[in-house]
């Protein structure tokens, strides 16, 4: 990876960290629920035993609800910091789940 490319990501990570630092409850509902949710829905693409194109009709249908629910979750719970280290956690699971699994061919 060139530097320049490593550079534009360091700044990405270092601006998402300062963001989540100063408030945690609006980056959570603004981009974290929204970058879980789309792993949640790769990971369950991924391993979910079925057609793909059955798979994928029904997370089509699920993924805005899996979405909204994060959402609601974040002004729900009364510690921000809760909310935003539990979508952080199921996004790296997540997406160890799609860079470790082979997908279910069914």
């Amino acid at each position: 990876m060139s530097p320049i490319v490593l550079g534009i990501v360091a700044v990405i990570v270092i601006g998402l960290g300062v963001a989540t630092w100063k408030a945690p409850r609006l980056t959570s509902v603004i981009l974290w629920s929204l970058i879980a949710t789309l792993f949640i829905g790769a990971a369950a693409l991924d391993v979910l035993p079925g057609a793909f194109s059955e798979k994928a009709l029904w997370l089509t249908l699920a993924v805005p609800l899996i979405w909204a629910g994060l959402q609601f979750w974040t002004y729900w719970e009364k510690r921000a910091w809760r909310v935003a280290a539990a979508l952080l956690g199921v996004t790296a699971v997540c997406g160890t789940i799609v860079f470790f699994f082979e997908p279910v061919v069914g």
